[in-house]
């Protein structure tokens, strides 16, 4: 803590700043999730908003590993709204993690803290999926309020929390052992079962759907190696850094973790270094680590999608914050004492105006449809001409084309994902009638379907082709188009 706590009237002045950034944003942001045409995620953001959607229909799908078991619970309620109801929850979840970041560096009297929203927001990672409605969010919030119930001393609370957030994010399996560790070093023993309580709950409960009580384990959605997925250089994640932290949280980052590891070399502040080192240091490079080691291997389902690092963005201001008050605290030992507050009022409007006038976001919403979109809205939009009454069954791959074509996809009566056909001959399992919807994008890579094959079949007869006017290549390097076909 500084020597000199702020004069009452500037810290209800901070409260009031932060207070109407976060507000001003919160609306903004659910404003425009309703007002969108477009979406930031349509492939992956639209799978867990049906999943999201269905679940109360399909309650097995509330353990469906891949879409995330706790993020499944806790949205199900917002994706009754639509798909908007999928931001409008990580815009709560945003504002979570903003208050909690700002009761922890207002307790050590930081004069920054009510540029927190606007800094977390610099990241384009994190405001991006924030408008996404994505996992990664709700992961970070889970970190951010560990850290601050360990920062409490509440570690019990901290241990049971952080132990379900196995089930809403991978990340979690990097960051459990060091916080573990923590507990240990704090010499917390009653507190260490807790990182178990989640995992208990739910593979039990999950044991009901699985009949396996190690299903967390035993359904790893992440196979070691997905061929077409690819892989890159180590320093990818490195390289994109602007992307991921922009300039200030990046150069924050490192001055924070240099603030840490010279305090684990300062007499007096050894164990406060230690503590750091643990719940923000070793967590934040872990997590870069890991997910550079597996994309440069090419393995468990990695494709090097910058988005996952928005998971470690609160570890990130933290870090910052940590360098601004080592700063803050030498300024009062050298200058009168006002110096360092006229200083930290001044670096906080300059940093506020230089996040939002530098943020590359600043104009992204609201979100309009990209070619890919628009074209899957003309082949949805045709379908429901063409089957009015949803007639037979629609194999199709592409989530945001079942999203705007109306189709349940967990109604196994009448949707079908296209990867579940036969390879040699996809009409196989299919009837007269049946309709099937390809895309150059899902139907060769997860479908495992070729264009050649699917038009050269005699019993598939083409309805309609949809190219987009100006030509758009999908992954693996052929043009992008739908088919839209009917079994004869």
């Amino acid at each position: 803590m500084d020597r000199h706590p702020p004069a009452p009237i500037l810290r209800t002045l901070q409260r009031i700043l932060f207070g109407l950034l976060l507000l001003l944003n919160a609306v903004y942001f659910s404003r425009m999730a309703f007002v969108s045409e477009g979406l930031l995620e349509p492939g992956d953001g639209v799978t867990h908003y049906g999943i999201a959607r269905h679940a109360p229909q399909n309650p097995e799908l509330f353990f469906d590993h891949w879409g995330k078991p706790l993020f499944t619970l806790l949205v199900s309620p917002f994706a009754q709204l639509g798909y908007p109801g999928m931001i409008v929850f990580n815009v709560l979840l945003f504002c979570i993690t903003c208050i909690l970041l700002f009761a922890w560096a207002e307790r050590r009297n930081n004069g920054l803290a009510w540029t927190i929203p606007l800094l977390l927001l610099s990241s384009i990672v994190y405001y991006d999926m924030v408008n996404a409605g994505m996992t990664e969010i709700l992961f970070s919030t889970l970190l951010a309020a560990t850290f601050y119930l360990f920062y409490r001393e509440k570690y019990g609370w901290g241990a049971c929390l952080f132990s379900c957030s196995l089930f809403s994010r991978p990340e979690a399996n990097v960051v459990l052992p060091v916080y573990l560790l923590f507990l240990l070093y704090k010499k917390q023993w009653k507190a260490v079962p807790f990182l178990g309580a989640g995992l208990l709950l739910y593979s039990i409960a999950g044991s009901f759907y699985y009949h396996d009580l190690f299903w967390f384990f035993t359904k790893n959605p992440y196979p070691a190696k997905v061929n077409f997925y690819g892989h890159g250089g180590p320093w990818h994640f490195i390289r994109h850094h602007g992307f991921i932290w922009g300039p200030v949280l990046a150069w924050g980052s490192l001055a924070g973790t240099a603030a840490v590891l010279v305090s684990l070399f300062t007499p007096g502040r050894r164990s406060r270094g230690v503590s750091y080192l643990l719940l923000v240091v070793l967590p934040l490079f872990g997590v870069v680590g890991v997910h550079s080691y597996i994309w440069w291997n090419g393995i468990h389902g990695s494709l090097g999608l910058l988005r996952v690092l928005a998971t470690v963005m609160p570890l990130s201001v933290i870090l910052g914050f940590l360098f601004v008050q080592d700063l803050q605290t030498c300024l009062a030992r050298v200058v009168p004492d006002r110096v360092p507050a006229v200083f930290m009022w001044g670096t906080g409007f300059f940093l506020a105006w230089y996040l939002y006038t530098g943020n590359p976001r600043r104009h992204m919403l609201p979100l309009k449809q990209t070619p890919n979109q628009e074209l899957l809205s003309e082949a949805a939009a045709w379908y429901r001409t063409e089957n009015p009454s949803n007639r037979g069954m629609v194999s199709y791959s592409d989530p945001y084309f079942a999203m705007r074509a109306g189709i349940n996809p967990y109604d196994t009566e009448k949707a079908r994902m296209l990867y579940l056909l036969d390879k040699t001959d996809p009409v196989i399992s299919l009837r007269p009638g049946d309709y099937i919807v390809w895309d150059a994008h899902f139907g060769p890579n997860d479908g495992q379907l070729s264009r050649e094959r699917l038009v050269t079949n005699p019993r598939i007869r083409v309805l309609k082709t949809f190219m987009p006017a100006d030509t758009i290549f999908a992954f693996g390097g052929q043009p992008y188009e739908i088919i839209v076909a009917r079994v004869r």
